[in-house]
């Protein structure tokens, strides 16, 4: 009869029985939230050292082990010495499955090492057909042999899982401000104007600096401009930022205090308050310290409210007269969600190309699934200017060559003209094709914003996959300037960086 197809051959088994695959699609966002009551990993003096630093890698398939694997695998954040890890890592999956199949989450979590390769704690495995979409839920970890969980406590994973029936809004607007100036600051102008060189250097060597007297004029300035523009009117970008539904800050003294005074009278703080982000915290090179908390939970507050208190007393004639121990009463008011501050919340190593990438990733996608549309994020210079290389147009999906690839655009684009229109286009090639960049664009990219400065940033979260995701447009609000060093900083007017980041094609 001769040879049958490998179509017929196929056909045949399917008739018969022995073959039902039909695909079905799926779009889902999981959250991980957090784990309770991780046991001991490691052997050591101190009992906080003995907790594991753990992470969790999460990924979809078609069984209860995870043998079947039908999606790439997503990884959360490690967090030190943690019993009680709190993640909020949001991943979106897409893809196909077999229908006839049934579709798993699998959590598997470890204890990160430097050292040596990471430790199994323990996994979960939950079946997505039967979850409420959206509901959180709380799972038992089972726990890798051998490993003894804590008495009297259990061992729990808190978990999110949306369905495609969860939208939310693909274009956001995102308004960075930079903490005011910080003792660390201070210091360095110490040491760079050779005014009290051992004086800069011990202040420089302390952690979690909080803002100094400028630092807090700074900030009530601020809060002074944004209220000056809405009492004005006309401006869309304003009416935004006064009606913003999320207000997040980095847990680092400085960047509350800046938030707190910067914000105060805000409808959302007054009404919600500002949520602490860890991931929002500054970018730690290898000899700052200023990057390292010093408190956790509700100490970072109290700490907070000394720092003010402190500064204020200390303040000479003709220093903070804007400020008083009733206004700081009543600046810290607001109530602070402390989220995923509650232990050890910050990384006491420098931070290498893989984990700025990793932390920024983290982020955005945090951001991105959030059901607000318009956020405040209150945090550093560093943190501010490497999300602004990662999507200003666009191409980052998370890895160090991504970011490397913008850095190197960066480093061979023509210097910038600081008396260019601020609207002059530029045109400069990006790892996602040629893009039409302006003066502004480039300098975000260069330069670090000022002190107390606010950035209006456009997003367009269309697309599944995180190098779709870009900034758009972007502006300096209420006067705000970048801090670029022996040029003139220019302020920004109401239409300035209006249309600063747009794609060849709309030109």
């Amino acid at each position: 009869a001769g040879r049958k197809s490998q179509e017929e051959i196929q056909k045949i088994i399917a008739k018969d029985g022995f073959l039902e695959h039909k695909s079905a699609t799926f779009q889902i966002v999981v959250n991980l939230i957090k784990a309770r009551g991780l046991p001991n990993m490691d052997h050591a003096i101190k009992e906080q050292d003995r907790r594991p630093d753990a992470y969790a890698k999460f990924f979809l398939a078609e069984d209860q082990q995870g043998h079947k694997r039908i999606t790439e695998i997503h990884k959360t954040l490690y967090r030190v010495n943690g019993r009680n890890p709190v993640w909020n890592s949001h991943r979106m999956f897409t893809g196909k499955h077999n229908s006839a199949a049934e579709l798993f989450l699998i959590v598997r979590l470890y204890d990160f090492d430097k050292l040596k390769s990471d430790d199994s704690i323990g996994e979960v495995s939950i079946e997505v057909s039967e979850y409420e979409s959206g509901k959180m839920e709380t799972y038992p970890i089972v726990l890798k042999k051998g490993i003894k969980k804590l008495k009297d406590t259990g061992c729990t994973l808190d978990v999110q899982i949306f369905k495609e029936d969860v939208k939310w809004p693909t274009k956001k607007t995102i308004f960075f401000i930079r903490h005011g100036e910080s003792k660390w600051n201070e210091a360095e102008q110490k040491i760079k104007n050779k005014g009290n060189v051992l004086e800069g250097v011990k202040t420089m060597a302390s952690r979690d600096h909080p803002l100094n007297h400028i630092g807090i004029s700074q900030a009530l300035d601020l809060n002074k401009r944004y209220k000056k523009a809405a009492a004005e009117g006309g401006d869309e970008d304003v009416e935004k930022f006064i009606k913003a539904q999320l207000v997040l800050a980095s847990p680092l003294t400085r960047a509350l205090q800046t938030c707190l005074i910067g914000l105060e009278g805000h409808e959302r703080m007054s009404t919600d308050g500002v949520r602490l982000v860890s991931t929002l915290r500054e970018v730690k090179n290898k000899i700052g310290w200023d990057a390292l908390g010093k408190e956790t939970g509700d100490k970072i507050p109290e700490r907070v409210r000394e720092c003010l208190v402190r500064e204020y007393e200390n303040a000479h004639s003709g220093q903070l007269q804007d400020l008083s121990l009733e206004k700081i009463e009543k600046v810290l008011g607001p109530k602070i969600s402390l989220n995923d501050t509650l232990e050890h919340w910050w990384d006491p190593d420098w931070d290498t190309s893989k984990e700025i990438c990793e932390r920024i990733y983290d982020l955005i996608n945090y951001l991105r699934f959030s059901p607000e549309s318009t956020i405040i994020c209150v945090g550093h210079s560093l943190m501010f200017r490497e999300i602004c290389r990662a999507f200003i147009g666009g191409g980052f999906d998370g890895t160090v060559k991504a970011r490397l690839s913008k850095r190197n655009v960066l480093r061979d684009s023509k210097k910038t003209d600081s008396k260019k229109d601020i609207e002059g286009q530029e045109k400069m090639p990006l790892s996602t094709g040629e893009f039409s960049v302006s003066d502004l664009a480039i300098n975000l990219m260069k330069h670090k914003m000022g002190n107390a400065a606010c950035l209006r940033a456009n997003f367009d979260f269309a697309g599944t996959e995180v190098k779709g995701w870009k900034i758009e447009n972007a502006k300096l609000m209420f006067g705000s300037e970048l801090h670029i060093p022996h040029t003139k900083q220019r302020k920004s007017s109401s239409t300035e960086g209006m249309a600063a980041i747009q794609p060849m094609s709309s030109m």
